[in-house]
């Protein structure tokens, strides 16, 4: 396993559950490590060692660890994805992670971000992350070693969600629900259904007493990944039934050019948008693996018509987390050097609320519904103790997904829309439950409605098609 931070350390405890293996056939990398994660170690007795991978000498030092037939967990972060996943299929060896990651090891980056800002916005955006990592099929055989890219939550559990969420909607609405086995089959089912919106939705909740400080940067996950996410360009799928293209939108130019990005941050990029205990709540287009991987998978060209439902991510953090980014915002994108970072955890106290994340599938005969897990704090640290919200909902994606891979080793590199959904959610549901589906027949009727508040100049919207991108996004 390389890394052990929050995630690593709620996916140990739960491995032997699920994985019939030794403790002495496990070893640990890490960049470094507290006394806690030392002592966890310890005590089931997994060799952990303090080293950081690097673009110099990762090749060296995996080959010192593995060898053919065995597993990399990568469960890091600043840790290049693609050059782990390269040299697992060369050796031969199981691989997945999580998220998609770059070479990252200089503190200063995080410090001033102007470096970031200065790559062409196109070189930002995770389309551009994805296309270069899905790139190396060309370089492996399908029949390979299987490396699972992108499997923890979201991007991971919310693909598995998306096939669930469609056959419900099938079972109700068509009068012989099919059985879609293939790619073209699921994009054939939600063309059929209707879907003109697939959007990824979540609404963090979760506090502790301890509230943060003027210089702390607090929220529920790996702060620096949340950061670069938040500053990334707001990305969406272009929807086939979309008619209004948006200002400050741009296609991009290489691929299918199914996607558009703003020239503007994900982060200060806002929509309207529901889930079932928030109910409607303003969330922003954040930039994510999945929903490149979600607009591919549901595009459909069959008898020569283009069909794809419109897809983003839609996210609302913890309440500090999205303090603390306006706080970033405010100070130009640059950390002070005595700036603290602090992960919302069970040390600091009972962490209260909720972590609702979860799809939804709009345009189709029921109007709206969401499908997704809403587990709060409390039992997620029961299921798991130490153990958060987000923390669990993304552990319990990664290990049903790496049981997935141990049954099927010879997949090569697979995203989480083309593994078994059915068995991945299996292993997972029980620690992200409950997991619920609901109905909203109102929600068509209320989004477009952003006039009333001042009239005399009303936002764009479309009232013949309430499923337009423009009846979502938020001017003011």
């Amino acid at each position: 396993m390389v890394g052990f931070g929050t995630i690593g350390r709620g996916l140990l405890p739960l491995l032997w559950r699920h994985v019939q293996m030794e403790p002495k056939q496990l070893t640990i990398l890490c960049a470094e490590c507290d006394a806690t994660g030392h002592s966890l170690a310890r005590r089931h007795g997994v060799e952990l060692r303090v080293q950081a991978l690097t673009e110099t000498n990762h090749q060296l030092i995996l080959e010192s660890h593995l060898q053919k037939g065995d597993l990399l967990l990568n469960m890091s972060s600043c840790v290049d994805c693609q050059q782990l996943v390269r040299f697992c299929q060369t050796h031969h060896i199981l691989y997945l992670d999580t998220a998609i990651e770059e070479w990252n090891t200089n503190e200063e980056v995080w410090h001033d971000m102007s470096e970031f800002f200065q790559r062409p916005t196109y070189d930002r955006t995770m389309h551009c992350w994805v296309r270069h990592m899905l790139a190396m099929r060309r370089e492996f055989p399908s029949t390979g070693s299987t490396a699972l890219l992108s499997q923890g939550c979201n991007p991971g559990l919310v693909q598995q969600f998306a096939k669930q969420a469609l056959l419900n909607i099938a079972r109700e609405t068509l009068p012989t629900p099919p059985s879609p086995l293939t790619q073209p089959h699921w994009a054939r089912l939600a063309k059929d259904l209707g879907i003109k919106i697939l959007l990824v939705v979540e609404n963090d909740t979760q506090t502790v007493a301890r509230r943060k400080g003027g210089k702390e940067w607090v929220n529920t996950w790996s702060i620096p990944s949340f950061c670069y996410e938040w500053i990334q360009p707001a990305e969406l799928g272009w929807g086939s039934h979309e008619r209004h293209f948006p200002s400050g939108g741009q296609l991009h130019c290489d691929g299918t050019r199914n996607s558009l990005y703003f020239h503007r941050p994900g982060g200060l990029t806002q929509v309207r948008t529901w889930s079932p205990c928030a109910g409607e709540f303003l969330a922003s287009v954040i930039a994510h693996e999945e929903v490149e991987m979600l607009t591919n998978y549901y595009t459909s060209t069959e008898d020569g018509e283009v069909y794809r439902p419109t897809v983003y991510f839609a996210y609302q953090p913890c309440p500090d987390g999205l303090q603390s980014f306006r706080e970033t915002v405010a100070r130009r994108y640059q950390h002070p050097n005595d700036l603290q970072i602090r992960l919302v955890s069970q040390e600091d106290g009972p962490v209260e609320g909720m972590d609702e994340v979860g799809v939804l599938l709009g345009g189709h005969d029921k109007h709206a519904y969401w499908y997704g897990s809403r587990l709060t704090a409390k039992d997620a640290n029961e299921r798991a103790p130490g153990c958060q919200a987000t923390t669990l909902q993304v552990v319990a994606g990664a290990l049903g997904g790496l049981v997935w891979v141990l049954e099927n080793p010879n997949k090569g590199i697979v995203t989480p829309d083309e593994v078994d959904f059915a068995r991945v959610l299996e292993i997972a549901e029980p620690y992200i439950a409950p997991v619920v589906g609901q109905y909203n027949s109102t929600l068509d009727t209320r989004l477009n409605n952003g006039g009333l508040v001042y009239p005399e100049s009303p936002p764009p919207t479309d009232a013949a098609d309430v499923w337009q991108f423009i009846n979502f996004k938020v001017d003011y």
